[in-house]
């Protein structure tokens, strides 16, 4: 994967670009926090013509970031390039996203805040863990 160099208005770099960034942040994540989760997570980003899916993987002994559908989900998340863009910015409302359905989560199991555990120590993402475990939880339960 090659990123895009220059900013652009197309929503299929713009999602490349920030798959890239995304890739970037977690490169040197400790796979172990990932391992917690407990499988592939299915990312599936929704462009101005198509949802296109990708995943976060362990491979390597790393967390990887690729253009794929995976078998078997652990959790699925479904957001729009805009939301996408804004959660590797650290910027996310989860809320305020899930509300207006630019962020859609499949989570049976309560993975949730696993996966934000993988953003724990990254400068602009370090937040994101409390806000989606905030913002996902049902009003009147610890979990």
């Amino acid at each position: 994967m090659t990123a895009p160099s220059v900013p652009t208005r197309d929503p299929a770099a713009r999602m490349v670009l920030a798959m890239h960034r995304l890739q970037r942040a977690l490169w040197d994540q400790p796979v172990a926090v990932f391992q917690r989760v407990g499988g592939p997570v299915e990312l599936i980003i929704a462009t101005d013509v198509a949802r296109v899916p990708w995943a976060l993987v362990a491979r390597e002994g790393r967390i990887c970031v690729v253009p794929e559908q995976v078998e078997n989900p652990v959790l699925r998340l479904g957001l729009t390039v805009k939301a996408l863009e804004r959660l590797v910015d650290g910027t996310l409302d989860v809320r305020q996203a899930l509300e207006a359905r630019a962020l859609v989560v499949e989570d049976p199991n309560h993975l949730l805040p696993r996966l934000a555990a993988c953003f724990a120590g990254l400068e602009k993402m370090s937040a994101l863990g409390a806000r989606v475990d905030n913002s996902t939880r049902k009003p009147g339960t610890s979990r």
